[in-house]
């Protein structure tokens, strides 16, 4: 029940951000996801990548690789979410 109220809170926070034309893209774990890619990529608007938690040259060749910066990254996983922060917004 736990993951499917988060998946639709994932859904909600998409839609949401989707209605104010913001680019947006979606990293999952590429071993398994609590949200289902297709549940995902049925938004044609959403980049979709998978990638390895705590893998920080796969996250840096995602966003390098992105032809548009996302305004928004949203992470599947916790792990992800944590190593981007500390990445991204305090290297150090």
């Amino acid at each position: 029940m736990t993951n499917l109220l988060a998946s639709l809170r994932v859904i909600g926070i998409i839609e949401s951000l989707l209605k104010n034309n913001s680019l947006i893209t979606f990293i999952s774990s590429s071993k398994k996801s609590k949200l289902d890619m297709s549940d995902i990529k049925r938004y044609t608007q959403v980049v979709s990548r998978p990638c390895n938690p705590n893998d920080e040259n796969e996250v840096n060749k995602i966003f390098q690789g992105l032809k548009t910066a996302p305004d928004v990254a949203i992470f599947d996983t916790f792990v992800a979410e944590e190593m981007f922060r500390c990445l991204y917004i305090s290297p150090n």
